[in-house]
């Protein structure tokens, strides 16, 4: 219980900082947090809108309650689709985990970098317009065309991409641009242009 209340004092610290900025929606990345509870509950208390995407966490020991457990947190915080904190599942290309998430109704967010399994899954029809994608560096025209006719949606990163050296380290703004897909970026629609409020400002214009 107190492991719960300290993580919901940081997580609504956290969630709280860019409410006096330019931001309009908290993308909530929770992937090291064993109990996700104390960080939706922070997000509805914020008054944000917000879309808590639930992952495996990372590293160290946690209870292997994931994926499984996106079912329990649906029904208990997620039960209207009409409320500003959605959910939605954050996982890397995996087949069960897709399945899962599509057998629930959620909207799946990955992280990509190159071409990977990306050519694979297309192949197998397993792309499609409820699949979010981070980052896209190095992606193939090839896989920015397969991506655009499967209606998927991208979110790129131009701070956080150079920043961290992540694949050529060059945004892929006007990539997607240029193959007809309207990226999420700061300042617009998606706070996940931000990417980390570890690394930079909690503002778009100031990442810009």
């Amino acid at each position: 219980m107190l492991a719960r209340c300290v993580a919901m004092l940081l997580m609504a610290l956290l969630r709280m900082s860019p409410l006096g900025s330019d931001v309009a929606m908290v993308f909530d990345h929770v992937v090291k947090l064993p109990n996700s509870d104390a960080a939706i509950q922070a997000l509805f208390d914020s008054g944000i809108r917000g879309v808590h995407a639930s992952g495996a966490p990372q590293t160290g020991e946690w209870d292997r309650q994931w994926p499984r457990d996106l079912e329990r947190i649906q029904k208990r915080f997620f039960t209207s689709d009409d409320q500003l904190v959605t959910l939605r599942m954050f996982a890397g290309l995996d087949r069960e985990n897709w399945a899962l998430a599509r057998k629930l109704g959620l909207r799946i967010t990955s992280e990509t970098s190159g071409v990977g399994m990306l050519e694979q899954f297309s192949n197998e029809k397993l792309l499609g317009p409820d699949n979010t994608y981070n980052h896209c560096n190095g992606w193939t025209d090839d896989i920015w065309r397969r991506v655009r006719d499967s209606g998927g949606t991208v979110n790129v990163c131009p701070r956080s991409d150079p920043q961290y050296g992540l694949s050529e380290g060059i945004p892929a703004f006007q990539k997607a641009l240029d193959h007809g897909i309207r990226p999420a970026a700061p300042p617009t629609r998606s706070y996940r242009g931000q990417d980390s409020l570890r690394g930079g400002s909690s503002s778009g214009f100031g990442g810009l």
